[in-house]
């Protein structure tokens, strides 16, 4: 059997599954079945509450085969990746290329 943490093998799949946030997975499955979803949500609250959990339903549920939807498919693999998810790294890398370059740290 794998080590796997937890919070990782419990995780809920889809907003469904989601116990005791109705408040927050009824109107963002509302936005995605009206395809009304805004360009950013902030998810915020205590330790422990399902900020994170939520995000991550809502990501997949945004990255679908099938386009937005409230249920996303079952697929493992995110259907479209993020064109900059390297530009992030990229800009450290050459950080630290032209600090040795001059010479001293920033």
């Amino acid at each position: 059997m794998s080590s796997l943490a937890l919070y990782r093998r419990y995780r809920p799949e889809s907003f469904a599954e989601v116990i005791g946030q109705e408040h927050v997975t009824a109107p963002l499955m509302q936005a995605l079945r009206n395809n009304r979803v805004n360009h950013a949500y902030l998810f915020s609250g205590p330790r422990g509450c399902g900020k994170t959990t939520s995000a991550r339903i809502l990501a997949r549920c945004l990255n679908c085969e099938q386009g937005p939807t409230p249920t996303p498919a079952g697929s493992a693999s995110p259907a479209r990746t993020s064109p900059g998810t390297g530009r992030v790294h990229r800009r450290h890398r050459d950080r630290r290329r032209l600090a040795r370059w001059c010479g001293r740290c920033p």
